[in-house]
């Protein structure tokens, strides 16, 4: 397993931690992202492919 955090930040992405309602919000150039798009995001960063932006939100 490899940290949310380490996963976003390698891809210039953001998270923010909502309290209120214990969320983590993930932003990608102003965009949140599915847990499955940042995981396919960063295999295609790690194996040189090239990668955009995708729309959704992440649930913890």
């Amino acid at each position: 397993m490899v940290p949310l955090k380490f996963i976003t930040e390698t891809l210039g992405a953001t998270i923010k931690w909502d309290n209120q309602i214990k969320q983590v919000n993930v932003y990608l150039y102003s965009t949140e992202l599915k847990p499955e798009e940042v995981i396919n995001l960063y295999c295609q960063f790690l194996s040189g492919g090239q990668y955009g932006m995708a729309f959704g939100y992440l649930n913890v």
